[in-house]
């Protein structure tokens, strides 16, 4: 198995379940006991839901994770620019360069991840 995708996957495992943890607190979370008031807003919108509408709220979650990793992966590959950041940069773990591919490694891992959830809830 490649590290390239080994990662991704694990990260893309760990954007989901850090979306479905959060979602889980403001499911949790009684408006009494919130007091940042961005959390109060959220928690507010989130338990005028129904059942179908709070799965689509988590996947926004998720989509939203996912769009800050991809592009942050899309700078570092070189894919897309960063006003003022024109240099080249490199991602490595215990040496191994990740940088070439990882986006596609990213994408590929969210879709393999969202194929699997959609046959576990069928």
């Amino acid at each position: 198995m490649d590290t390239i995708d080994e990662f991704a996957r694990a990260l893309v495992q760990r954007l989901n379940r850090e979306a479905s943890d959060w979602v889980g607190l403001v499911d949790r979370t009684s408006d009494g006991s919130i007091t940042d008031p961005y959390f109060r807003a959220v928690s507010r919108l989130y338990h005028a839901l129904d059942d179908d509408e709070k799965q689509t709220f988590l996947a926004l979650v998720q989509h939203a994770n996912a769009d800050g990793a991809a592009s942050a992966f899309a700078a570092i590959e070189g894919v897309s620019c960063m006003n003022g950041w024109d240099g080249d940069f490199r991602l490595t773990y215990d040496g191994a360069d990740l940088t070439e591919g990882l986006l596609d490694s990213f994408i590929g891992a969210q879709d393999d991840e969202a194929c699997l959830g959609r046959h576990a809830s069928h």
